[in-house]
């Protein structure tokens, strides 16, 4: 009986660690564009902005409004970083300038926007945990 009870416990705590949360991503500054919002999630520092790479993606049309929820269904409690961007001219990627600026507008989680760069990981990491499953993107 006890070591049945201490199973139950061993396994119990390894699924507290797992714990699934309902993500919600909140993108506003929409300013009634049309398009779709292609949007990555990493989970590491190493993957980050590697499109072959990200945790989980998704695309959302998007049309003559100014915020959009956008639902990623369930993830693991966690640490991580979103980026997105609104494709108007449908041609699949965020067109840049001679410059290598955006042209189209893009966000990422945290709305940190240093200058001339991308934030990196950890600028843009939240933390999603049950008390944080809304992640708000102003886009830029």
């Amino acid at each position: 009986m006890r070591r049945l009870l201490l199973s139950m416990l061993s396994l119990s705590l390894s699924f507290a660690g797992r714990t699934q949360l309902p993500v919600k991503v909140k993108v506003d500054k929409l300013s009634g564009r049309t398009g779709s919002i292609y949007l990555a999630v990493y989970n590491s520092a190493a993957t980050y902005m590697d499109p072959q790479k990200c945790l989980r993606s998704k695309i959302t049309a998007v049309k003559n409004v100014k915020t959009v929820l956008i639902d990623l269904g369930e993830l693991p409690a966690g640490r991580y970083a979103i980026a997105l961007f609104l494709d108007e001219n449908g041609n699949g990627q965020i067109d840049k300038n001679i410059l290598g600026i955006p042209k189209e507008r893009y966000g990422f989680s945290g709305n940190r926007h240093p200058w001339f760069r991308a934030p990196d990981f950890e600028e843009a990491a939240i933390d999603v945990d049950a008390t944080h499953t809304t992640v708000s993107i102003s886009l830029r």
